[in-house]
This record gives structure tokens, sequence and C-alpha cells, in this order.
């Protein structure tokens, strides 16, 4: 696919987001709340169903203050990622694809929050070509780049599928502990790894499709 202005050839686009996707957020935040609070760490145990801060028994200002804590102390650079996810993100890279990020992660809010998102990337050897944050990810993404070019979008929460399936984007749930309840479940999803593989199968349909372009 070449660009019409430039020429330039312009690739496939898959896009991740990191918390709760990539990254381990909802089981690491439940611990740092523990000692926030002087509480003892529960099992974690949060499927979706509800307020992630009813489950933490916190008041909305508690959960705030609790999160804007979390940020500012840089805790966001140690979340251990899932398992596969450099692998599966660096496998759709070498067949040509470039990998996106898109977070809600509120970063013209915190001067901290890119430098501790490209440094958890970094350190998770997870390779990308765009960056991209806030509430309105997918609107951002559509704005970026030329939505043809996207080929899937991997997410875990409930709302942000509905959003990118508004914006009719190839949505994929990564099904989660945290998205465990039946009303939190979309299809298609499954596992990164599966993910990974319907990506491919879609990338294969997307050079079939442009080929003769």
């Amino acid at each position: 696919m070449l660009c019409s202005n430039c020429s330039h050839i312009l690739r496939p686009i898959v896009v991740s987001d990191i918390d709760g996707t990539l990254s381990q957020y909802h089981e690491d935040i439940t611990r740092f709340s523990s000692r926030y609070f002087d509480k003892a760490p529960p099992t974690f145990a949060y499927d979706g169903f509800g307020p992630f801060r009813d489950y933490l028994e916190l008041t909305q200002a508690e959960h705030r203050a609790m999160k804007l804590a979390y940020r500012q102390g840089g805790n966001k650079r140690f979340v251990k990622p899932y398992p596969n996810a450099r692998e599966v993100l660096s496998g759709i890279r070498s067949y040509g694809v470039e990998i996106w990020v898109a977070t809600t992660r509120p970063w013209q809010r915190l001067d901290n929050v890119d430098p501790d998102t490209r440094e958890w990337l970094r350190r998770n050897g997870i390779e990308i070509d765009g960056l991209l944050y806030g509430d309105d990810k997918y609107e951002q993404l559509i704005e970026t780049v030329d939505k043809d070019r996207i080929v899937a979008c991997f997410e875990d929460l409930p709302q942000q599928m509905s959003f990118g399936s508004l914006l009719d984007l190839p949505m994929y749930q990564i099904y989660r502990p945290h998205n465990e309840t039946t009303s939190a479940r979309w299809q298609p999803g499954g596992s990164l790894p599966e993910a990974g593989r319907w990506a491919l199968e879609r990338l294969d349909v997307w050079r079939d499709l442009h080929a003769a372009r």
C-alpha cells in the first residue's frame, strides 16, 4: 500500500492497550491500594462485576487519591507484563506490521506518565511505532492514521471495546480475570496468543486486498 502523496510504503497497523491487556495492572494496583491504606492485601478476585473501586472498598475520592499516588510514584514502570506480551507483539511486528500502543493513561495531567510508559515498554522489550494517550485514544487513532491500515486492536475493557466498535475498528478483547463476568466479555475474544493469530489472519486478508493497488 503506497501513500498517494509521497509514494512511501504504508504498513498495516496492530494496536494494543497496556493496562490489563499487556500488563498486570489490576493485580498490581490492588496490592498498592492495600499498602497505601494499610490494609491486609486481598487475594486478587476482581472479575469485572461492579466498579473496581467497590471491589477495593474505596470511596471515589479515596480511589482517585490512591491512583494519583500510584502514578506519581512511578509504579507503572514496574508492573509485571502478562506472559507472552513481548513474544506476541514482536511476532506480529516481524511480519512488517507497525505496532502502536493506545492507552487511557492521562499524560496531560502528570509529566511522568509518558516517560514511565516508555520505560515500561523498554524494560519489557516491546518495540512500538506509535503511542497515544487518553480516554479518546481510538478517536485519536483514526485521526492520526488511515483507518484502512488498522488490522487489529487489542483491548481488555468492555467500555473501550464499545468505543472502538462504534468507530468500526477491528476490536479483539483479551480475556483476563478482571473481565470474567459474562457482561464484560465480547466476541471475538480470547488469550493474547489467540489475538495474535487472529491479527495475522486479518493481515493475510489485508495484504491480499491491497496487493493489486
